[in-house]
């Protein structure tokens, strides 16, 4: 009886020495579909990211545009410098802090946004390096974890309500 577990071509080959897929039991098929389920699932981002950021004045078109580059960068980085299957760009908790935040409603223009973004990227990248990460995070009650995913997600919903006319804010009465 054949052994059907390795392909015989090239192809094949080229894909079970880079990404091991069948040797993890795994074919190309499989994580053809899981690629486009992943995109699929990650694909409204590509329409609310560049949205964000408009609200706080950058050109919608421009910011598309490098939403996508980073996601296909992101995303190749993972899948042949770390080969994990994972969709890697821009979160929307950074996009609704630069856009509609601080370039949005506090005035502080997009600029100073992204530079703000950038250093504390490179911030996390420096506890990350010296293993600080983990303890900061370990120093975080749970409850506070917990409160602040809900509170984030309750955020980004009201701001989609708010966009889809579907919620506005109440206006301070006048004396």
């Amino acid at each position: 009886m054949a052994d059907n577990t390795l392909p015989a071509s090239t192809r094949g080959r080229w894909l079970e020495r880079r990404f091991a897929l069948y040797s993890r039991g795994s074919t190309l098929r499989t994580e053809c579909l899981a690629g486009v389920t992943g995109f699929l699932a990650a694909a409204y981002l590509l329409v609310v990211i560049p949205g964000l950021l408009a609200v706080g004045g950058m050109d919608k078109g421009a910011v598309t545009t490098g939403t996508i580059l980073v996601f296909v960068a992101g995303t190749l980085l993972m899948a042949f410098y770390a080969n994990l299957p994972f969709i890697v760009g821009p979160g929307i908790g950074g996009s609704v802090l630069v856009g509609v935040t601080l370039a949005g409603s506090e005035g502080i223009g997009w600029q100073i946004g992204l530079g703000i973004a950038c250093w504390s990227g490179i911030l996390f990248f420096l506890l990350t390096k010296f293993g600080l990460r983990e303890v900061v995070t370990r120093s975080v009650p749970q409850s506070i974890k917990l409160g602040l995913t809900a509170s984030i997600g309750l955020f980004v919903a009201v701001l989609g309500f708010r966009n889809a006319g579907l919620c506005w804010r109440m206006r301070k009465p006048t004396p």
